[in-house]
C-alpha cells in the first residue's frame, strides 16, 4: 500500500478576456525572480527555469532580498512563495513588487491561497509540492496575463 497522498495539483489563473486565444506553446523567454526560503526547492526551482532558458536575475530567501534585486533587474514576473518565514508574507512581498515596479507574481504554495489569484498582482498559483513540468506549464500559462499589464511576451521578445 503506497502511502503516498491523493493529491492533484491545480493551476489557478484569474480570468482573462482572450487569454486562450493569445496563448503560445513557443512562450518566450522571460526574467525571473524567485522568492522560496525552502533550501532545498530554491535552487530546484532556479535550475528548472534557467534549464528551460528562463533567465533567473536572482533566488531571494527573504522579502528583503527579493526587494532589493527587484530594484536592481527588469523582471517580468516573481514566482512568490505565499509563506515565507519572516514577518513579511509573500502576498504583502508581491503587492509590493507590483506598487513598486509593476510587476506580477505567479504564488506558489503548500497551503490553499488560490483565493490570491484574484489579486491585482498575482497572475496564477500554484500549490505544493509541484513538479517542474507544472511550474513551466503554469508559467507558460500565465505568459499572456503579462500582457494586462504591459509586459510580458511583447516586451520579453523586444529585449
Amino acid at each position: 500500500a503506497s502511502t503516498a497522498p491523493d493529491w492533484t495539483p491545480k493551476i489557478y489563473l484569474p480570468a482573462a478576456a482572450g487569454a486562450a486565444e493569445r496563448f503560445s506553446v513557443d512562450a518566450p523567454s522571460l526574467s525571473l525572480l524567485v522568492v522560496e526560503d525552502d533550501p532545498d526547492l530554491g535552487p530546484a526551482i532556479v535550475e528548472a527555469l534557467t534549464h528551460a532558458g528562463h533567465r533567473v536575475v536572482a533566488h531571494a530567501v527573504s522579502a528583503e532580498v527579493a526587494l532589493a534585486q527587484a530594484a536592481l533587474h527588469k523582471v517580468d514576473l516573481a514566482i512568490v512563495d505565499v509563506e515565507l518565514a519572516e514577518a513579511a508574507s509573500g502576498a504583502e512581498l508581491a503587492k509590493a513588487l507590483y506598487e513598486r515596479w509593476g510587476v506580477p507574481a505567479l504564488f506558489i504554495s503548500g497551503s490553499h491561497n488560490e483565493h490570491l489569484v484574484a489579486q491585482d498582482m498575482a497572475v496564477g498559483f500554484l500549490g505544493k509540492p509541484f513538479k517542474a513540468v507544472e511550474l513551466l506549464a503554469a508559467i507558460t500559462l500565465a505568459t499572456p496575463l503579462l500582457d494586462r499589464r504591459g509586459l510580458g511576451a511583447d516586451v520579453a521578445l523586444q529585449r
